[in-house]
Parts: structure tokens; C-alpha cells; sequence
């Protein structure tokens, strides 16, 4: 009799855990089928949130409804910055940094030790803009060996390393930056879709050639409103606007990142040169994004596939 009353102690218990196993399933689906699950964040580097105390920033960010946010700044403000961000509860989802090679050594400006460190095990991705110190001669091969062992030590500390192309600097173009982490084929090391450096220097007719040619690179994409035309002729001040402005069809690119790529990636939001107050760059992208994140579903058929 006591053997029975134990087998029916058992029920709720076993209830309650078959709830728990089920309930995340159709919470993740939901999301995916709306892109709640995608993570979205906001660069700190308009003008203005580069003016304003960074506390500010953080208070405004959290306000309007914002989780995560890249770092745009060097050393003397790297402390700072990140402890702002994680006072006010928001998610460091991406840092912005430089790397230089002279083909002998290698350095980023923020020690890549100080940056594993502060972000151990988080899953963030630290993008950099890969530059060659001047006079000096560097080839692909060289950039590919020094970024695999940058790579590995990325992975052992649970980030991911990805080339920032950026107009001017040694590895500019996108393409560019996806054949270096083809390569270099490490899951430590990826590859970040940059729209207005894209927009700067490419034809947006060659855009989805170039990211199916890279689908399985991109760990990240920046994106912004953007006018469309003879872009490569326009300054950035004209080619990063608001996600709200602009012609370029973020609806469309989004539907081809997101669900013929199935890109699962983080997506963040441009703010370089942006002269807006920063509470008018960080509403209007939020209320934008609201309607756009529906193009960045993965579908459940798509999760099946992989």
C-alpha cells in the first residue's frame, strides 16, 4: 500500500517536468516564427552618443526597450563604456575594435587578452576592421595564418571573432573579408555584413550574389536606412540614415539573410554619423525594427533542413 501511495506521489511531479520539457519548444518556435528570438542591438557611436555621458546612453537604451548593444570605442573608454552597459542590465552583444598586422606581429587596440577576459563565455562577437601598419607589406596568406591563431584563442574563450570590411583599410570589401575567413576555416573567426560599406564600394545589383557566396561566413549584420543609386558616389553621412529612411529595401534584404540564407545571427543597428539627439536614433530604429523583425523568422521547415 505504501508502494502505491509513492507511484502516485509520482504524478504531479512527473506532470510538472513534462510542462517544463514542452513549454520552451512552442516559446522557441513563437519566437522564431517572429523574430523575438533574433537578437537586435544598437551601435553607440552617433555623434551624439559619443557626446553625452555613456551612462545617459545606457539609461536611454533600456528605456526604450533595447537588450543589447555593440561597443564602438578604444581603450581609455573601454572600461567604462562596458560597465555603464552592464549597470543598466543590457547585453554587450558586440564589440567594435581594430586589429593591425605588419606581417611579424599582430595587435588590436583593445589587448585581446583584456577583451577575453571581459567577455568570457558570453557568445559575443567582437568585430574589427583589419588594417596593415603603414609601409608595410602583407600578404592574404600571411593575414589568413595570424588570424587562425587569433581565431583559437577566441574559441577557447567562448566569443567570435569577425572582419569588420570598412572602406580604406586593408581588407575593405566584403567578399574580400569572406574569402580571408574561408581560409583561415575556423569556427573561431567569421565575417560581419556591413550594409553602408557595402553600399560605398559595391554594386547593390551584386548584394545577394555576394551574400549566398558568404552564407556560411556571416556571424553578424550592421545595418542601416540607406539611399539606393549611385551610392559608391554618396559620403557616409548621406549612406547611414535612420531604418526608417532611406529606399534600400532592408524588408527584402532581411527576407534573404534571414530566410533563404537562414542566417541566425545578431543584428545591429548603424549609427556612425548619425546627427540626430540620441533618444531620436535609438526610437526611431526600435519602433522600425518592430516591423521588420517579422522578416527575420527561421522557419521551423528551415531549422528541419539543418
Amino acid at each position: 500500500m505504501k508502494q502505491h501511495t509513492a507511484s502516485l506521489s509520482l504524478v504531479p511531479i512527473l506532470a510538472l517536468l513534462l510542462s517544463l520539457m514542452f513549454q520552451p519548444a512552442r516559446t522557441l518556435l513563437h519566437a522564431a516564427d517572429t523574430g523575438e528570438g533574433r537578437e537586435f542591438g544598437v551601435m553607440d557611436n552617433s555623434d551624439d552618443m559619443r557626446r553625452i555621458p555613456v551612462e545617459q546612453v545606457a539609461s536611454l537604451m533600456k528605456e526604450i526597450g533595447y537588450k543589447s548593444v555593440v561597443v564602438s570605442t578604444g581603450l581609455p573608454q573601454f572600461a567604462a563604456r562596458v560597465k555603464a552597459y552592464r549597470d543598466a542590465s543590457l547585453r554587450i552583444g558586440g564589440l567594435a575594435i581594430a586589429w593591425t598586422t605588419d606581417g611579424k606581429t599582430d595587435r588590436f587596440d583593445i589587448p585581446l587578452d583584456l577583451v577575453l577576459r571581459e567577455f568570457r563565455d558570453t557568445g559575443a562577437v567582437i568585430m574589427f576592421g583589419a588594417m596593415v601598419k603603414d609601409g608595410a607589406t602583407v600578404t592574404d596568406e600571411r593575414i589568413v595564418e595570424q588570424l587562425r591563431a587569433r581565431a583559437k584563442q577566441a574559441e577557447k574563450a567562448g566569443v567570435t571573432l569577425s572582419i569588420y570590411p570598412h572602406k580604406g583599410i586593408r581588407i575593405c570589401r566584403f567578399d574580400h573579408a569572406a574569402r580571408i575567413v574561408d581560409a583561415v576555416d575556423h569556427p573561431g573567426l567569421g565575417v560581419s555584413f556591413v550594409l553602408c560599406h557595402y553600399m560605398k564600394q559595391s554594386d547593390e545589383k551584386d548584394l545577394p550574389a555576394s551574400l549566398r557566396a558568404a552564407k556560411d561566413h556571416i556571424v553578424s549584420a550592421v545595418i542601416n536606412g540607406s539611399p539606393t543609386g549611385n551610392t559608391q558616389a554618396m559620403p557616409f553621412e548621406r549612406l547611414v540614415q535612420h531604418i526608417d529612411q532611406g529606399e534600400f529595401d532592408l524588408a527584402g534584404f532581411l527576407d534573404l539573410l534571414c530566410g533563404e540564407l537562414k542566417f541566425k545571427g545578431p543584428i545591429f543597428f548603424q549609427c556612425i554619423n548619425l546627427q540626430a539627439p540620441t533618444r531620436r536614433t535609438l526610437e526611431a530604429n526600435y519602433t522600425k525594427w518592430q516591423d521588420l523583425k517579422r522578416h527575420c523568422r527561421v522557419t521551423a521547415q528551415a531549422d528541419k533542413e539543418d
